[in-house]
């Protein structure tokens, strides 16, 4: 397990997030609030050495959101 794979574990257990992932250097996070969890995911990686070099919030449109929830893309 490289301590990436384990701070996006430990991460992903944080309260709102939904699931997380990694690519060897890189810890990715699906959270509910992403606003509101950012500084406790901040004060978490930094406790795990976790170094952040950005963070970057993606917020859907309702076009994903519409996708997400039924499963098919809207049609004009």
């Amino acid at each position: 397990l490289t301590a990436y794979a384990d701070a996006c574990r430990r991460l992903a257990r944080v309260e709102g997030a939904a699931r997380g992932g990694d690519d060897g250097n890189v810890v990715e996070l699906v959270v509910k609030d992403a606003r509101s969890l950012l500084p406790e995911l901040l004060d978490l990686a930094h406790e795990l050495d976790v170094v952040i070099r950005s963070v970057e919030i993606d917020e859907p449109d309702l076009e994903a959101v519409f996708l997400h929830l039924t499963g098919t893309a809207l049609r004009e």
